[in-house]
């Protein structure tokens, strides 16, 4: 074979011959050839595709034509194709003449393109290149980035340093699979000072890019905060909130009044010099206010406030405590205020709102009884009530009062009967004949009808005696919230407290019984100076009680702060019983009885409309001309 060294012209005839020489130096020529150089050499067709076999091949994926003369070198060049690491490939090449003749090469080839390549650099978002910062504990954000292999995965890692070559670092964090990295409170940056940093991407064969460095320096800066706190995760229902704070904490003040055992959540949110707001990272937080409280006090309901009951194995009565987690009672029933004499020792109900008196235990009638709820919710807490006091009466005694002219009772001339209190005033409209002797005598009947009468009878005379001693009504003052212990009995003017008590603390009543669980009863008469409509007022803390000719007018027998009560009277001109009660429990202490009728707005009642007899004993009501009438036993 023979290759000529020089390029032969295309599209032209060449003739050729060999001519054979042998030892002898004979020479002989063979037949003459003939031969046309062509116009072109063949192309070639790449043919590659993703794949193992040749069967993929039937659709490749990329197809290039390559120019004449190509070489494996520069083939390389041209292809240029984008292929997938970690991928299998296979090929083939198609010759093609300048007829179109095509020709596949005997074989496929197939190769695997190993993942020699890093992911791509991220693009680096916060901080900005020469920026800054006003929070020493920076947060870092940049690009989220994908490999271009099978597995897209890519972790990161940052590195924070004081010089751009890196050679030390303050900060260096890798395995970060988020696009983004904040700084905790150990990891804070110096103020005031220049850092360089820079993110690495790398794939999960190893393969690492680095970001070119940026620089930022952190500005020295007050962060102020803003706190809120809600009662849903949401944040729909703020409870409290508050800005502008300048510490990383927050008391909270006394009047947002959170709720034991409730669950509440609360955020925080930064604001630097730049009006950038960020939140929390990793809020919202939840919390449950532990329950250290006791239940609200339960309210004592019934037997009300210096009552008398009836029933000598008595219901009690009180209202629901107040406590998230619910609330369980308890009952102490006692003979002192001190509860040392205890009838009822904590006797506990369950839930329910009411204790029944066995009928084993029976109370004594004409006795007091002081009483108290404890309430207790499910975390142990417990409150107890304050005492409330009740009186268990007579069985259900009633009077009769009769008034006659002679001793024997022949002649009766007035019968009061249904008397329910041992004390009985007479109508004005009845007074008896003056400078004449009558009789009078009671009888008592209990619930069976069984009665008894009084062991002897009394006398009195009406008699024209210029007794009457206005000024005022007689007060019977007692210690202990239901008359229990009557301490001394004095005139007053009028009925005005605790302005009228001589510059003592408001509960004194100037009465040296003590500011507190104490009671008085003003009796006496009122004088209507004409006939008409009359309205009374009474004010009262704690509770009161008002009668106007022997009727019960103001019923208001309760704990409470001062509360005001009104009667409307219709009154003829003269005098009219009155009798005025009250109980003070603890703390402040109000009594005042006031009127308005024809003539006269409203105002304390004048000392010159009240009167008391000057016979102590005297229960017969004066009259309004010049005749007064007193008793005489």
């Amino acid at each position: 074979m023979f290759t000529v060294s020089t390029a032969l012209a295309r599209e032209k005839t060449y003739y050729w011959r060999v001519r054979s020489r042998d030892s002898n130096g004979r020479i002989s020529n063979s037949d003459t050839g003939t031969f046309v150089v062509g116009t072109k050499k063949p192309r070639y067709r790449l043919e590659l595709t993703d794949g193992t076999d040749a069967a993929a091949l039937n659709s490749p994926a990329y197809v290039l034509d390559t120019p004449e003369g190509i070489t494996q070198k520069n083939l390389a060049d041209v292809i240029g194709l984008q292929l997938r690491e970690e991928t299998n490939y296979v090929w083939r090449v198609r010759a093609i003449d300048a007829s179109s003749n095509e020709k596949l090469s005997s074989t496929f080839r197939r190769f695997r393109l190993a993942d020699r390549y890093p992911p791509p650099a991220p693009d680096l978002e916060y901080p900005s290149d020469v920026g800054e910062v006003v929070n020493s504990r920076v947060g870092f954000l940049w690009e989220a980035v994908r490999d271009s292999g099978p597995n897209p995965a890519v972790t990161y890692g940052i590195e924070v340093s004081t010089v751009p070559t890196f050679a030390t670092t303050v900060l260096q964090k890798t395995g970060l699979t988020a696009a983004g990295y904040q700084s905790s409170f150990t990891e804070r940056l110096t103020p005031d000072k220049t850092y360089y940093w820079r993110v690495k991407a790398k794939d999960v064969l190893g393969f690492e890019v680095a970001t070119a460095p940026r620089s930022f320096t952190v500005k020295r800066s007050v962060v102020k905060y803003t706190f809120t706190l809600a009662n849903d995760q949401n944040f729909s229902n703020i409870q409290y909130r508050t800005s502008d704070l300048t510490i990383p904490s927050q008391l909270l003040p006394a009047p947002v009044g959170l709720t034991e055992a409730r669950e509440y959540f609360w955020n925080v949110e930064a604001r630097d010099d730049a009006g950038f707001n960020v939140p929390a990272l990793n809020g919202p937080f939840r919390m449950r206010l532990a329950d250290t409280l006791p239940p609200a006090p339960a309210v004592l309901t019934y037997p009300a406030m210096a009552s008398v009951v009836a029933d000598n194995t008595p219901g009690f009565a009180w209202e629901k405590a107040s406590d998230p987690s619910g609330a369980t009672y308890a009952i102490d029933i006692a003979r002192d205020n001190k509860f040392t004499d205890l009838v009822v020792n904590k006797q506990a109900v369950g839930t329910a709102l009411g204790f029944q008196m066995p009928s084993t235990t029976v109370l004594t009638r004409d006795a007091n009884y002081f009483w108290r709820v404890y309430s207790k919710d499910s975390f142990g807490n417990e409150s107890v009530s304050a005492p409330s006091v009740f009186g268990v009466g007579p069985k259900g005694v009633k009077y009769k009062l009769e008034v006659a002219t002679d001793s024997g009772f022949r002649a009766i001339i007035k019968t009061y009967t249904d008397i329910r209190t041992p004390y009985f005033d007479t109508p004005i409209l009845e007074a008896f004949d003056m400078n004449k002797d009558h009789f009078w005598r009671v009888t008592a009947t209990d619930q069976l009808d069984r009665s008894v009468a009084a062991v002897r009878a009394f006398k009195f005379n009406v008699r024209n005696l210029a007794l009457i001693r206005r000024g005022g009504l007689e007060g019977f003052y007692y210690d202990g919230v239901a008359f229990d212990t009557e301490m001394f009995r004095r005139i007053d003017p009028q009925v005005d407290f605790p302005v009228l008590a001589d510059g003592n603390v408001a509960g004194d009543f100037d009465t040296g019984i003590g500011p507190d669980t104490f009671s008085v009863r003003w009796r006496g008469w009122f004088e209507a100076t004409s006939s008409g409509t009359y309205t009374f007022f009474t004010s009262s803390d704690d509770g009161q009680r008002l009668y106007i000719d022997g009727a019960l007018v103001v019923d208001d027998w309760n704990r409470q702060t001062t509360t005001t009560k009104t009667a409307v009277r219709n009154l003829g001109a003269g005098w009219h019983s009155v009798v005025y009660e009250m109980f003070e429990n603890t703390e402040g202490a109000v009594a005042r009885l006031e009127y308005s009728g024809p003539g006269a707005t409203r105002q304390v009642i004048p000392s010159n409309l009240l009167a008391v007899i000057g016979n102590p004993g005297d229960k017969t009501p004066p009259v309004s001309t010049s005749a007064f009438i007193s008793a005489a036993g």
